[in-house]
């Protein structure tokens, strides 16, 4: 007699928001060394690098309106790291511009995910897809239970 053949299936552990996160800290701690001349100016070329290999492939791992702005960092960071290996004042200006657009939408983000968590329910658009717009915008988080990262009790 044959039974139903056995399934395996891969699902994430975790969001990958505190990924992307990290990416960010040292994205900005490094860049922050750099220009408090922690480390040398000779090490310019190497934070390029670290912003480059690390940082923004890591903050493209979010999902959401998370992913909006690790979007934007890895961007930002992706044209300040080409600024470290260049030099060129462009890419600087550049670089500025991308962060005072990157702070507006990451106070966005912060003022949406507060307002939701306070009110239970979306009040800004948070751009969330899949399994989890639908059990916010019903109003049912118990539905959640099932998603990676979601712990059942705190």
């Amino acid at each position: 007699m044959t039974g139903p053949s056995p399934q395996v299936v891969l699902r994430p552990l975790a969001s990958p928001l505190p990924l992307g996160l990290l990416a960010l800290a040292v994205g900005s701690f490094t860049v922050a060394g750099l220009q408090l001349s922690w480390v040398p100016a000779a090490g310019q070329h190497m934070v390029g690098m670290v912003l480059l290999a690390f940082v923004v492939p890591l903050q493209l791992l979010s999902n959401g309106l998370a992913c909006a702005v690790m979007a934007m960092t890895a961007a930002r960071f992706l044209v300040t790291g080409v600024y470290e290996l260049s030099g060129s004042r462009d890419w600087m200006t550049a670089a500025g511009v991308m962060g005072v657009a990157l702070a507006a939408v990451a106070l966005y983000a912060a003022l949406a995910f507060d307002l939701e968590d306070a009110s239970g329910r979306t009040v800004l658009p948070t751009l969330r897809r899949g399994a989890t717009h639908p059990a916010l915008s019903r109003g049912k988080p118990g539905e959640l239970e099932k998603e990676a990262g979601v712990r059942r009790t705190l």
